[in-house]
């Protein structure tokens, strides 16, 4: 590989950018800012999970997913586009995809969903 194109750090890749430290450091974990063999081997890893055909095979929940979101969305003939669909959307398709139960009543969903994307870092 050209090491002309790997970046050393996210502290090198975000310099001067005006981040904080926190996402600095949590950048440091991402696929971004990482290079072989850890990119490589966390990359098979997720590539698994969010290939083309678990994306395929997720297609069918997703849309019985989106139809009542927009279909109260209409009837209501009011509301934000993001607040009442795409956020509720990416909410239960990330929970989907991570096994974590989902139940609009439940605040257990949103907080086992944090707990994963926190443990992904």
């Amino acid at each position: 590989k050209d090491p002309r194109f790997g970046v050393s750090s996210a502290q090198e890749a975000l310099a001067g950018v005006g981040v904080g430290q926190p996402l600095i450091e949590a950048f440091d974990y991402s696929l971004l800012h990482i290079n072989p063999p850890q990119h490589t081997e966390r990359r098979s890893i997720i590539g698994r999970r969010f290939g083309a055909s678990p994306m395929r095979d997720l297609e069918p929940r997703i849309e019985a997913t989106v139809d009542p979101l927009l279909d109260a969305l209409i009837e209501s003939q009011k509301g934000d586009f993001l607040t009442a669909v795409a956020g509720p959307l990416a909410t239960r398709t990330f929970c989907t995809l991570l096994d974590v139960p989902f139940s609009d009543e439940s605040p257990s969903s949103k907080a086992g969903l944090q707990t994963w994307l926190s443990a992904l870092g």
